[in-house]
């Protein structure tokens, strides 16, 4: 039962059930050799996949050998597991000794023959490994493997004609397999042979009666070297020949994730309503269309987004992917405090999920939250050491906590691995600017800046350590250099207003906005800035005008309603500001802030007197020592 069992499982792919299922049958059966042979070739094979699987498998190999050579010196599996095994152990010239004796006794066994051919590979006794495996086609012309092995070696030994003839053989041999005729593809592709390449996957769709779903076949086949546009018609050939409603669905989140990779958003929109249109539970597509309408600038899709994200949470509330993504969607209309709520959510559901920690460990950096951000990014490397972001986000996270000696340490780790990198360079220029190593920090930064370059990162650290020493001129003269250079450049603009702002020429500053607002009119942050820096001016009118405009663009920002109320109430605007108070209690319930500049807007109009008592005393016990509008 359990080696019928096992064999069905395996049928299954599922060879940690079938193995144990096997070894069970062994175990019942000790005598039957046959059970022990089907579970030998079984662990071999997990275990050459994988050399670091449980030393068991290798074990039970060993075991299978030395038991069928005691029964039977000859045994033809005995001999080719005790090949194997010297095989694994790097004994190559006595493990091909072995597999000759093997071949003696059950001459051209694929099973003997492809790790025979491999270990005559890798002793260089290439001739005798190619009459081997072309002696096995012969004989066995379904033998994939053999195919395998003797077109990677002609591949590896660059004897490209001899391994394009093995896949025509493989193609000649075994016609009913599209999997020979997709290598000859993909091998004219790697090669920059377009025609031939075309030629091969004609063979494919030429035989609707061999290969009915070669459409598909011939999409992923396009798909798989990144031919978007190619697979696209392709998909779309297979929905018209698609005939269970099912197949037609699925061939449309192919068409969807194909237009998705090519910038064609509302046409894969489209493919995913039609999706719905037939199955309105499809939540694969749901949460598709949902990241979809999430990455698109218009507010109205962001907030429909929002809402289908949390249609499907309502029915998969465990869904990590689809929290992540919410969380994504809260940050683009900066709802930071709800968008936290679901990245950490995503985050705990599933630890080797990384997205969602790697945009806490971002959020935490641009918070300040330093010690939060050491927290997330050492969650991220417990699940992936090697990760060169995770580290560089660990080593600020340090220097933002001043742990100094731990950042340089992981900096210096990072530099002798990546030697080049602009990041580690910029991260240790940083380091030293925060040591006070002015000179070093200097160095560091002119090492990896270019004037006219588009990274202005290196630009932003020279004008920050300038800034430190006291030099500010000499971040202004790159400033005014680079601007020369690249009049055009709207983050060059950006970096000179911002410093215009820093040295109080506020006039300046608000030049360089409106040019960043003329070439870009759909820029949040440029009318945030703008409204910041009228105001810091005194122009109340035009810097609520600004914040006006950003409304527009993000109309749920606690933030901008929380400036424009202000700047309504400063200007004698009460029922304005009144109502956008309201808003913000609305967005956040529990903004103290909110809360107590309502109750005083309602107290100083004489609207609703018992609300602002009620507000007022809610405000005063979340923070006692406020006594006005803040």
């Amino acid at each position: 039962m359990h080696f019928r069992l096992g064999l069905a499982e395996l049928k299954l792919n599922d060879a940690p059930a079938a193995y144990q299922d096997l070894r069970r049958s062994c175990d019942l059966a000790p005598e039957r050799e046959d059970l022990r042979v089907q579970l030998a070739d079984l662990a071999l094979k997990a275990y050459s996949s994988d050399p670091r699987k449980p030393k068991a498998l290798y074990d039970q190999v060993v075991s299978a050998a030395a038991l069928l050579l005691r029964k039977n010196p000859g045994s033809f599996d005995g001999l080719r597991f005790h090949g194997d095994v010297l095989a694994i152990d790097q004994k190559l010239e006595e493990s091909a000794a072995i597999f000759r004796k093997a071949n003696t006794i059950r001459p051209l066994e694929p099973d003997l023959i492809l790790p025979m051919v491999q270990v005559l590979f890798r002793l260089n006794q290439t001739a005798e490994a190619e009459r081997l495996a072309e002696k096995c086609i012969q004989s066995h012309k379904d033998a994939t493997s053999i195919y395998e092995v003797l077109y990677n070696h002609y591949i590896s030994i660059g004897q490209l004609n001899e391994a394009e003839t093995v896949l025509n053989s493989e193609i000649a041999n075994i016609p009913d397999d599209p999997g020979p005729i997709l290598q000859l593809a993909k091998f004219c592709f790697e090669h920059n042979q377009a025609p031939a390449m075309s030629q091969a996957l004609q063979r494919i769709l030429s035989r609707t009666n061999d290969f009915p779903t070669g459409h598909r076949i011939v999409g992923d086949f396009y798909k798989s070297i990144e031919k978007w546009d190619d697979a696209i018609p392709e998909y779309f050939e297979a929905i018209k020949s698609d005939s269970k409603t099912d197949e037609k669905q699925a061939d449309r989140k192919r068409v969807a994730r194909a237009l998705t990779a090519i910038g064609k958003r509302d046409e894969a929109i489209d493919q995913l309503n039609q999706i719905l249109t037939v199955d309105v539970n499809d939540s694969e597509a749901r949460l598709a269309r949902a990241i979809l309408l999430r990455e698109s600038n218009d507010p109205k899709k962001l907030e429909l987004a929002i809402a289908e994200l949390n249609v499907v949470l309502k029915t998969s509330p465990n869904d990590e992917v689809a929290r992540y993504n919410l969380g994504l969607a809260y940050l683009t209309r900066r709802d930071v405090k709800a968008a936290l709520g679901e990245l950490t959510q995503s985050a705990g559901l599933n630890k080797s999920y990384l997205p969602p920690r790697s945009t806490l460990v971002e959020i935490a950096l641009q918070e300040r939250a330093y010690s939060e951000a050491v927290r997330f990014s050492e969650e991220i490397l417990a699940v992936d050491p090697a990760n060169a972001s995770a580290r560089l986000w660990h080593a600020a996270g340090l220097i933002g906590d001043k742990a100094y000696g731990r950042a340089r340490s992981e900096l210096n780790a990072l530099a002798r691995q990546f030697p080049e990198s602009t990041d580690v360079k910029l991260h240790l220029a940083l380091l030293d600017t925060e040591e006070k190593q002015y000179r070093e920090a200097e160095a560091l930064y002119m090492n990896v800046y270019r004037p006219g370059q588009k990274d202005l990162r290196p630009l932003e650290g020279l004008i920050e350590l300038y800034g430190k020493e006291e030099q500010a001129e000499k971040g202004r003269k790159l400033l005014d250099d680079e601007l020369k250079k690249a009049p055009d450049s709207p983050p060059v603009h950006l970096l000179v207003a911002t410093a215009d702002v820093r040295a109080g020429k506020l006039e300046d500053a608000i030049q360089q906005y409106e040019w960043l607002k003329a070439n870009d009119p759909r820029s949040l942050q440029t009318y945030l800035s703008l409204g910041d820096a009228y105001s810091l001016k005194g122009d109340l009118k035009n810097s609520l005008a600004s914040y006006q405009r950003a409304r527009e663009m993000a109309p749920n920002d606690p933030d901008v309603i929380a400036k424009i109320a202000y700047l309504e109430s400063t200007s004698g605007q009460y029922k304005e500001a009144i109502a956008n108070l309201q808003r913000q209690l609305v967005l956040n319930p529990e903004d103290m802030i909110a809360m107590n500049n309502l109750a005083f807007a309602l107290a100083d109009t004489g609207t609703d007197l018992d609300r602002a008592q009620s507000l007022a005393e809610k405000a005063r016990r979340k923070a006692p020592d406020n006594a006005g509008p803040l």
